[in-house]
């Protein structure tokens, strides 16, 4: 009988950490691609600038 509940107990807690992981990682993406959507010029301008930089780091030091 306990062995039962024990089982029981365990199943929904391995299948509410299995959900918890999948909804989160849902909501990160979304979060992401909604933060994408609303970024301020500015900033987009500073993020390809940044990758640039970076790229030509890279570049400079394997040629």
């Amino acid at each position: 009988m306990w062995a039962f509940l024990l089982y029981l107990f365990a199943g929904f807690m391995v299948f509410g950490i299995v959900y918890e992981l999948t909804i989160n990682k849902k909501r990160r993406s979304e979060r992401l691609s909604e933060s994408v959507k609303h970024e301020g010029r500015a900033n987009i301008v500073y993020k390809e600038q940044f990758l640039d930089e970076q790229r030509n780091h890279i570049h400079d030091r394997f040629p």
